[in-house]
């Protein structure tokens, strides 16, 4: 569906013109009716598999979460609720064909941009329509089966999937740290609501079930909010990952969890009112967290297989800044300074331009930005203020350099 049959899809579901980019609580000081300006998102920039890869990994698993998402509200809705409940199943259509779509594309840069596109504007819509359900619950004048809980749980993933595709059509990957950081603060959260939402849709004789889902409810409150603190520390590769590992254990406990209770509930062996696609739906959010852990931990990895070292933008071109990032066999130095020892032209050869550059603290780390020299290879290595060096074991570290002319240069971390 393209956005303009989207749009006529949607007609008959009477939400407000302004899409979601004008909702205040969405960015902050906007007013309805205005545009906002798109996010300057700051992180690697992604190349045209990894954005392709990611396009379709993105819309293939939340476009389905959303379609599913308007079913479930449909069926908590009140049978007077009849324009919501009309609306609903728009959106569960609509959501239906874009999934469909997302499988059958051509999987290639410019079709991709056009399914982000339609993606972002119905998941708009949806926010939209979810506030509005939301709004009208917490005043009273909708009653029903969604707790107020589960339609505040449903529009934050919407929101989520909104500012992902956001960030996918910019082409980047936020810096690692971020990542984890906000990855496991959204999921934690969302990890806790689902155990909250089986203890609650349980019947009152099955004593055990709801006091095991309430048990891990509390668990993920609690990880949900030392993610939080996480942000407010220093942040040290060694302590975010030991955290991704905590974090990760107790996902694989609620989804064996899930699971069990999935198996359950389609055979009929417990008593709640859950349905089995509900079931479903949240085990396969778990599946998706522990996918995230993963890919995190990759990236970390990698990067300490790197030496410690991390630059940015991805594509550095000459006489523009970079910004180079080291927590290699020098970073833990104590009280001594660490020192960027760059230069340019053939590595191995004689450099030009040779200059040591301070480092700052950064973390568990040490990082500095600089202005490049017009040259078409950047080289560096490190050293401290007591005569160490790491020069990644004689080879140095050597990064090709562009024309400013010839490519569009990417965001840079700061």
């Amino acid at each position: 569906m393209s956005r303009m049959a989207l749009s006529q899809f949607l007609k008959g579901v009477g939400l407000d013109e302004w899409d979601v980019v004008g909702d205040p609580k969405l960015v902050p000081g906007q007013s309805p009716g205005q545009r906002a300006v798109e996010p300057k998102w700051e992180g690697r920039r992604l190349t045209d598999g990894e954005f392709v890869q990611k396009s379709l990994e993105e819309n293939q698993f939340w476009l389905r979460i959303m379609m599913e998402h308007a079913l479930f509200l449909r069926l908590g809705l009140p049978p007077d609720a009849t324009r919501l409940i009309n609306q609903a199943k728009r959106f569960e259509q609509a959501f239906e064909k874009q999934l469909e779509r997302s499988f059958s594309i051509p999987a290639e840069p410019e079709p991709l941009r056009s399914l982000n596109d339609d993606s972002l504007f119905l998941t708009g819509q949806m926010v939209l329509y979810k506030q509005r359900v939301l709004s009208r619950v917490l005043t009273g004048t909708v009653r029903g089966f969604n707790f107020p809980l589960l339609l505040e749980h449903v529009r934050r993933e919407a929101i989520y999937f909104f500012r992902t595709l956001q960030r996918v059509r910019a082409r980047v990957e936020r810096p690692l740290d971020d990542d984890i950081i906000e990855e496991n603060v959204f999921f934690l959260r969302i990890m806790a609501d689902h155990a909250k939402f089986v203890a609650h849709l349980l019947d009152p004789t099955e004593k055990e079930l709801i006091r095991q889902a309430s048990a891990l409810g509390q668990e993920f409150d609690v990880l949900a909010a030392q993610a939080r603190n996480l942000d407010f520390e220093p942040r040290s590769n060694h302590v975010l990952r030991a955290q991704l590992t905590v974090f990760k254990g107790s996902t694989l406990n609620l989804r064996s969890f899930k699971e069990q209770a999935t198996k359950l509930v389609q055979a009929s062996q417990i008593r709640s009112v859950i349905d089995p696609r509900l079931a479903s739906h949240i085990t396969r959010e778990a599946a998706k967290f522990l996918s995230i852990i993963d890919q995190l931990e990759e990236r970390s990895d990698r990067e300490t297989a790197q030496g410690g070292v991390s630059v940015g933008p991805a594509t550095i071109v000459s006489g523009q800044p970079v910004t180079i990032t080291y927590k290699g066999l020098l970073a833990g130095a104590g009280d001594r300074t660490v020192y960027l020892h760059v230069g340019y032209g053939e590595n191995g050869r004689d450099w030009s331009g040779v200059t040591d550059l301070e480092m700052k603290r950064a973390g568990d780390g040490w990082k500095v930005t600089f202005q490049t020299q017009e040259a078409s290879k950047l080289n560096f290595c490190f050293k401290d203020d007591a005569g160490n060096w790491d020069s990644n074991s004689g080879r140095n570290w050597s990064y090709d350099m562009y024309s400013g002319a010839a490519v569009e240069a990417p965001a840079t971390h700061h």
